[in-house]
């Protein structure tokens, strides 16, 4: 199953490109909308950097999904909780009892880390979230957020406040990085997780080993490549994926750099990821998925059909070895683990629009069940030409169910970079 996805993931993620909203980050990627630190600091009722000092993992009441609790210690607050000491942060996904739950889009907080939140409060369920999924958080490491000093990042927060409008280029600078060595990748386009190798060239790498950094996504650390050659001139290195609190992280496109032994950094060189695998499936040898719609959206009509549509366009790709579905309706409304694939709407807030949940066994590569929550807070068409600030039930989904194939997020597309 696993050589039959590499070959036809490619394939239909390129065709996503062309079905996608012009503001979608990316093309194969989370459905995510470009959220600016103008918008986020808008958007978000309190500001605040921090350290992480506790992630917990529970289930809800029911025993139907997975949440995480993540507890910072507030070292300045730029907006709201001006008096608070700590506060706590819900995420959903984690794992417990030997299963995980896997939410895209989603940020990742580890213990130890130093991190600026914009924060949405629910009062009726006394919670925070993080706002815009993962682009809410931003890693602090030393006194930088990517090349931009923190204090000149608190400064630009300071400016939205006050109505005034973000240069661009302060922007970029959250998802730089420095330095001058590698003069060609070969190739220069590959997938994540398939073992893939690309041959490093250029100068002054030294003689011992260092490591190679590949972009992840904005706010969060690189991933270092599996190193299987080094020389001063030359390194050969496998394209990257990993596991960062529990996420399925993968290498995407975007700048790629040398960090040499004795910590030198090189220029950052373009690098784009065509996909990306996870290596979970689902079980058999040509296993049926059936799922079911709940078509709870006001918006348009024929919402069954448009998902029918969408994993029906998986089920055309030749000489696959698994198949979708229809089983008719459901009447759930949110995400659980419930013995069954599930298609709802839901309301997820501003900067996601959709999400796939997925259980497995922790030391397993078997997925037990998926799901796909639309959100409601955005308008929906399924007519072959969507009205203006409409999305496309059938595109959306397409990429969604991607996640039920085992094909990770990508995150890349940094200004500059393919």
């Amino acid at each position: 199953m696993k050589r039959i996805l590499l070959t036809f993931g490619m394939t239909i993620f390129i065709a996503l490109c062309f079905l996608l909203p012009p503001n979608l980050i990316g093309t194969a990627q989370a459905m995510i909308l470009k959220m600016s630190l103008q918008e986020l600091t808008a958007d978000a009722d309190s500001i605040i950097t921090g350290q992480v000092i506790e992630t917990t993992s529970q289930w809800n009441a029911e025993h139907t999904r997975i949440y995480t609790t993540v507890v910072v210690s507030v070292e300045d607050s730029m907006k709201g909780l001006a008096e608070q000491k700590n506060i706590t942060i819900t995420v959903p996904g984690g794992e417990v009892d030997g299963i995980r739950e896997w939410v895209s889009d989603t940020p990742v907080f580890n213990s130890g880390d130093r991190t600026a939140v914009f924060l949405r409060h629910y009062p009726d369920k006394d919670i925070f979230n993080v706002v815009g999924g993962f682009q809410g958080r931003f890693l602090i490491d030393g006194d930088k957020i990517g090349k931009l000093y923190l204090k000149d990042f608190k400064e630009l927060i300071n400016k939205a406040l006050r109505g005034e409008t973000l240069p661009q280029e302060a922007e970029e600078e959250l998802d730089a990085v420095d330095g001058p060595n590698i003069t060609e990748i070969t190739p220069d386009s590959a997938s994540a997780g398939t073992n893939n190798r690309v041959i490093i060239r250029g100068n002054n790498f030294e003689n011992t080993q260092g490591q190679v950094h590949f972009f992840y996504k904005s706010g969060q650390p690189t991933i270092q490549g599996s190193i299987i050659d080094w020389s001063n001139n030359e390194i050969v290195v496998e394209v990257p994926v990993a596991n960062i609190n529990g996420y399925p992280a993968s290498a995407s496109s975007g700048p790629v750099y040398v960090r040499t032994a004795s910590g030198s950094d090189s220029n950052s060189y373009p690098f784009t990821v065509t996909f990306s695998y996870y290596g979970a499936k689902w079980s058999g040898d040509n296993p049926v998925v059936s799922y079911k719609v709940n078509p709870n959206t006001s918006d348009c009509y024929r919402e069954e059909i448009a998902v029918q549509n969408a994993a029906n366009t998986w089920n055309a790709v030749p000489n696959k070895n698994f198949a979708f579905s229809y089983a008719g309706r459901t009447t759930v409304t949110e995400p659980k683990y419930n013995n069954s694939n599930d298609v709802m709407w839901g309301n997820l807030g501003q900067g996601v629009l959709a999400q796939a949940s997925m259980w497995s066994y922790i030391n397993s590569t078997t997925l037990l069940e998926c799901d796909i929550e639309f959100n409601d807070f955005y308008s929906w068409s399924t007519s072959a030409t969507p009205q203006s600030r409409k999305y496309d039930v059938q595109s959306i989904l397409l990429h969604e169910m991607g996640h039920w194939l085992s094909l990770r997020d990508l995150y890349g597309n940094v200004n500059g970079y393919p």
